[in-house]
């Protein structure tokens, strides 16, 4: 089904037309979001003369395409006397792949959108950044009399830097954790409570350790909450060279590790409970030594003090290079295109930082990429996250125990961060699996030199 584009939403910056356009039409929306009309829009210096009407045309998911509008909306009122058209391309998970093929076809054409905001599933973002089609978003932060890049968490930012050049921004990240479990010898949670991070190799080598000096032990499986790939995938990810588009599977003892310690980690069948209650924790903890953790419901089990905890000690989850792993694809990352008016295109995206920032925290503790809006939104999706768990007693209690999540997330925020490729790219997954599953030996596909992607 090919992707509709509605022709033309303006905005201007008067009062009565911001009342007309997306106020009046989504006004329910605004107070089921709680739309904050304090937050002013920023312009980001923008030399334009005054009764200029100026224009972008953005690629948007069509559940993300309020907060795009809100933007639109901030930076319009920033721009006084003058107004701003904003085009949408609308897409739904029914036509992604459709749509970005048009895309392609668009940007090869020389008319592809000011900004593509990427769903949940950009696999096809490496097609774009070999054929040149995204900006390089470092320059127009620099060129910002508005912004520069210590405004934000430059760890991750890092993250989706592809030849040095930051072609993808993101508006949020995470983290994933990994605890262990309480029952564990007190040696061993002393042990797992000095990492200040958990890479997969420090990860196995204390299993094997705990097993190896209490053998009961050994009727435990390794970890819940993850598979053999997401379990390697940070170091699939570390072998990708963006540049020469390949993927190199150049550690072998370590992948030989993960295929040995995940052989027989799913004996359980355990299936995932949500919302995890006492008695699926409980479970859990009678059978897995490790728990692995994401999202909200997750960073609510890691970064909080319980009275009565299953697993403890819970440590952000690193790549073999010590780069904290950030979480899953979050569907809030916007690339601009190479031709479009830059400084026009990173204040609109300026205003979507301040306007996410606001709106999605809400439902889950991520963090905002940028500095300033830290303490108030993650304390608000703690807070929120809180209110829809029903969390068991928290040590110090609520207070306390919220401002201490909000210190140790932020320590981390300002650690090295990496990303997973597999969202971005087309892995050779196929041979890397019959490695895992030993279908194939060390001396075939998984370790030749490289793979091309």
């Amino acid at each position: 089904m090919q992707s509709k584009l509605l022709i033309v939403v303006l905005f201007t910056c008067t009062a009565i037309f911001l009342s007309a356009c997306g106020r009046g039409r989504d006004a329910d929306n605004d107070n089921q979001q709680g739309y904050d009309s304090t937050y002013n829009g920023v312009a980001g210096g923008l030399q334009i003369g005054a009764g200029d009407v100026h224009s972008l045309t953005i690629s948007v998911p069509m559940m993300m395409e309020p907060r795009v509008r809100r933007a639109g909306e901030m930076l319009s009122q920033s721009l006084a006397g003058q107004g701003l058209n904003i085009e949408f391309m609308y897409y739904t998970p029914d036509n992604t792949e459709a749509h970005y093929q048009r895309l392609l076809g668009m940007f090869a054409a020389g008319i592809g959108p000011d900004i593509v905001y990427w769903g949940f599933t950009p696999w096809v973002l490496y097609r774009f950044i070999e054929n040149g089609f995204l900006a390089d978003i470092y320059p127009l932060i620099d060129q910002s009399p508005t912004a520069n890049r210590t405004d934000f968490f430059t760890g991750a930012l890092e993250a989706f830097e592809f030849g040095g050049e930051l072609l993808m921004f993101p508006l949020q990240f995470s983290f994933e954790y990994v605890g262990i479990n309480a029952n564990a010898p007190r040696s061993f949670i002393n042990r797992f409570g000095d990492l200040d991070r958990v890479t997969p190799s420090v990860l196995m080598g204390l299993y094997d350790d705990l097993i190896s000096q209490y053998p009961e032990w050994g009727e435990y499986a390794f970890i819940f909450g993850s598979d053999v790939y997401s379990f390697s995938i940070s170091e699939l990810s570390r072998g990708v060279d963006f540049v020469n588009r390949t993927v190199s599977f150049d550690n072998a003892p370590l992948l030989e590790d993960i295929a040995r310690i995940f052989e027989d980690n799913h004996r359980f069948g355990t299936q995932f409970v949500f919302p995890a209650t006492d008695e699926f924790m409980s479970e859990l903890q009678e059978r897995y030594v490790f728990y692995r953790v994401s999202g909200g419901n997750g960073m609510i089990e890691a970064l909080f003090e319980f009275e009565s905890p299953f697993f403890v000690n819970y440590a952000p989850v690193a790549e073999e290079s010590g780069r904290l792993l950030q979480g899953g694809f979050t569907g809030a990352n916007v690339s601009i295109n190479s031709s479009a008016d830059g400084a026009l295109a990173w204040a609109l995206v300026e205003n979507l930082i301040t306007y996410s920032a606001q709106s999605d925290m809400r439902f889950a503790p991520d963090v905002p990429i940028a500095r300033r809006y830290f303490r108030d939104a993650v304390e608000l999706g703690f807070q929120s996250a809180l209110m829809f768990n029903e969390p068991r007693p928290l040590i110090g209690g609520q207070v306390a125990a919220v401002e201490q999540a909000i210190s140790r997330l932020e320590g981390h925020s300002d650690m090295p961060t990496a990303y997973r490729m597999d969202f971005l790219i087309p892995f050779p997954v196929s041979p890397f699996f019959d490695f895992l599953t030993g279908e194939s030996t060390l001396s075939e596909a998984p370790y030749a030199p490289s793979y091309d992607i």
